[in-house]
């Protein structure tokens, strides 16, 4: 059975940008669902940037695939960024207000630019598959002792989301404890029993153990007042 004619279009490939060469620097801030949509239709309108043929994409700091589907005429086009990874990749899209979903994971922030222009199209970073740990900010946890309630572990940063990627503690006394999205955001664990000495670690990691939403902090809840000890690596990006 013969197929129905497939419409074509005009991409930007190869196209000299009369404005000369212009970049659009562009985070793609990543909610819980890890799914995120919008376009250039201002920026074009505006007359910021013409069209678009290259877009860098910066997944260096994150321990998952990341994706971004541009809008054609059917599927479109789908460009796949390896666990930290970053490139230049070409775009082909139609020309106009140029659509996009971005796909990764959740609480996740990916810097991308777009360009007008082509750039020599490169893909960096560790060997597809292989989980890196991201550069981490190593704190040491002394809460002497906790309060009843809400200790900030991993302090929260406008914009930014806090992951835990390492963590060693030690209480002196039994308490339970449970990981929490701020103050009062949603718990991140369960009710975490611990006796006198006892600890928790977790081991270094290219997944993060904890991650806030964005902009919240880390927390420990404790039921009682006890000493705490140890450090945390972490990031905030």
């Amino acid at each position: 059975m013969a197929q129905s004619l497939q419409p074509a279009y005009k991409p930007a490939l190869m196209e000299w940008p009369n404005q000369g060469p212009r970049a659009l620097e562009y985070v793609i801030s990543l909610p819980g669902s890890g799914r995120f949509e919008d376009d250039l239709w201002e920026e074009m309108s505006r007359q910021e940037i013409a069209f678009i043929q290259t877009i860098f994409i910066d997944n260096s700091q994150n321990p998952g695939t990341f994706q971004i589907t541009f809008q054609g005429t059917n599927r479109g086009q789908t460009i796949v960024v390896q666990p930290f990874h970053q490139g230049y990749y070409p775009v082909s899209a139609p020309i106009g207000s140029l659509r996009f979903v971005a796909v990764g994971n959740g609480n996740t922030l990916v810097p991308v630019i777009f360009y007008n222009c082509a750039c020599p199209y490169f893909d960096w970073g560790p060997a597809p598959g292989v989980l890196s740990v991201p550069a981490l900010i190593s704190a040491p946890v002394q809460f002497a002792p906790m309060v009843v309630g809400a200790n900030v572990l991993v302090p929260g940063v406008a914009l930014q989301f806090a992951k835990i990627y390492r963590l060693q503690v030690t209480v002196d006394n039994p308490c339970i404890i449970r990981f929490r999205d701020g103050p009062a955001g949603a718990y991140i664990s369960g009710s975490i029993p611990l006796f006198a000495g006892g600890s928790i670690t977790w081991q270094a990691s290219g997944v993060p153990w904890a991650t806030a939403s964005v902009g919240n902090s880390i927390v420990i809840e404790s039921d009682t007042a006890v000493n705490m000890g140890g450090m945390v690596g972490f990031t905030q990006q």
